[in-house]
C-alpha cells in the first residue's frame, strides 16, 4: 500500500491534488475483511466531500443539499450498505486515474464536475466497459457523445479537426483510452491495498446509455469537463460479491 508521502509525490508528478488522508483511511478500512460501519461513518463524517458523495448516493433524487450530520451519515450507510463504501473508496482512485490518463495520453486537462449542476449525458453515446474483480467486483464505464469521442480520437491520432475518421477508428481510440484509464485505476487500487483483475474493454455505440439498476448506493456517475469536451465515467459495485 502506498504511503501518504508516496501518494503526494505521485500527485505532484501528474498535477493532481494529494489523496486526502480521509480517503486513505477509508480505503484501508474496506481493504480489510471486516469493515466496521461505526469507524467508516466516523471517517466519512470528518470529510465534507465524502459526506456529500455518500448523501447523494443515498438520496439520488434530492434536488437540494442535504445536511451531513453524524446521524444522517449513519442512516445513509445503513440505507446503502457496503456497496456505497466501496464506491466512495474506489471512486476517488478512479477519478485520479481518469485525470492522469487524459493528461498524459491526450494532453487534455479535465475537471471533475460535482453535481448538482453537472452536464447530463446526450445521445447517442460511444461506451466502453471494463469489468473488475477482487475484494470487490463491478464495472466501470467511460462514455461520451459522438462529438466528444471524435475529439478524443483526433487528439490520440494527432489529426486535425477536419480530417476524416472512421467509426472503427473512433471505437478503437475510446477502447484504448478506457484501457489506459483501467491500467491507471488498477495501479491505484493495488497501491491502496485493493488489488483487482480487470477485463479488456468492450466498446459499442448506443442510442441511449443507462446503467442497469443494481443495489441502492452501489453506483456513482462522475462528470468530467474541459474546454474541448465532456466525458462521463460510471462505477458500479456488485454488492453480493463482498
Amino acid at each position: 500500500m502506498a504511503t501518504a508521502a508516496q501518494s503526494e509525490e505521485i500527485a505532484r508528478r501528474y498535477g493532481l491534488a494529494a489523496i486526502p488522508e480521509s480517503v486513505l483511511r477509508l480505503t484501508r478500512l474496506v481493504a480489510g475483511q471486516d469493515a466496521d460501519l461505526g469507524l467508516v461513518a466516523k471517517v466519512i463524517a470528518q470529510d465534507k466531500d465524502l459526506s456529500n458523495r455518500l448523501l447523494r448516493l443515498a438520496h439520488p433524487r434530492a434536488t437540494s443539499p442535504l445536511e451531513a450530520s453524524p446521524d444522517a451519515i449513519e442512516t445513509a450507510l445503513m440505507r446503502t450498505g457496503m456497496g456505497s463504501i466501496f464506491v466512495l473508496a474506489m471512486g476517488d482512485l478512479l477519478m485520479r486515474a481518469v485525470l492522469k490518463t487524459f493528461h498524459t495520453m491526450l494532453g487534455i486537462e479535465l475537471q471533475w464536475v460535482v453535481s448538482p449542476g453537472a452536464p447530463t449525458c446526450s445521445s447517442p453515446q460511444v461506451v466502453s466497459e471494463v469489468a473488475f474483480s477482487g475484494r470487490a467486483s463491478g464495472r466501470v464505464f467511460l462514455h461520451q457523445s459522438e462529438e466528444a469521442s471524435r475529439t478524443i480520437t483526433t487528439r490520440m491520432l494527432g489529426l486535425g479537426a477536419n480530417d476524416e475518421i472512421s467509426q472503427g477508428e473512433i471505437e478503437d481510440a475510446i477502447a484504448e483510452a478506457a484501457n489506459m484509464g483501467a491500467g491507471n485505476f488498477l495501479s491505484n487500487l493495488c497501491d491502496a491495498g485493493l488489488p483487482c483483475k480487470l477485463s479488456a474493454p468492450k466498446t459499442a455505440r448506443l442510442e441511449s446509455f443507462q446503467l442497469r439498476p443494481g443495489p441502492a448506493g452501489s453506483r456513482e456517475q462522475m462528470v468530467f469537463r474541459s474546454p474541448e469536451l465532456v466525458t462521463f465515467v460510471d462505477i458500479c459495485v456488485d454488492e453480493w460479491n463482498f
